[in-house]
């Protein structure tokens, strides 16, 4: 009798250790739980950097309008955007020219349109232009400046003389007739 006492009271305590740690069956936690969300609020309170999240806050962007004027201007963005022309619509990574007609590139593919091209999900990482004609709208223009734009994701215009993109910035950097201007 007293060995069936010891099965029931080990079965049981077996039971009751493991509802503490892997939860019970009516959906309270147990002890892994209780864990892991100590372990979730440590991680988003330290920004998931041994640094304490010092420097891991991330970059707000700003909403900005800009034309780059070129007849002879070529986008490659690192990430497949969609391009639609007419009433077609394509899904490509490659690159995009400006020029009549507006050539689309591929690894695959060479398309040349003969209108302006949208593209939408574009997204660049950086791009620097010198001695280049651009406007910042709606009232900041050069005929020779230099642009620095960090952090890009929106859309663009693409037609035979220039490429207007509407986006969000993480940062833009603007020389206009020798005077810095700057959106961070």
């Amino acid at each position: 009798m007293i060995d069936w006492k010891i099965l029931a009271g080990g079965v049981v305590a077996l039971l009751f250790v493991s509802t503490l740690f892997l939860g019970g069956s009516d959906g309270l936690g147990g002890i892994g739980d209780f864990l892991s969300g100590i372990g979730e609020a440590l991680s988003g309170w330290l920004g998931g950097s041994p640094f304490g999240g010092l420097s891991s806050s991330p970059k707000a962007s700003t909403q900005v309008s800009f034309v780059i004027h070129s007849s002879n201007f070529t986008l490659s963005p690192s990430k497949p955007f969609t391009a639609s022309f007419g009433n077609a619509e394509a899904e490509l990574s490659g690159s995009v020219s400006t020029g009549n007609p507006v050539v689309l590139k591929s690894k695959d593919a060479t398309i040349k349109v003969p209108g302006p091209v949208e593209i939408s999900g574009l997204t660049i990482a950086s791009l620097k232009l010198t001695s280049a004609k651009f406007d910042i709208l709606p009232n900041a223009t050069t005929d020779s400046g230099s642009l620095e734009v960090s952090g890009f994701s929106g859309s663009a215009l693409v037609t035979e003389s220039n490429i207007t993109f509407e986006g969000n910035v993480t940062k833009l950097v603007a020389n206009i007739g020798g005077l810095n201007w700057q959106l961070v």
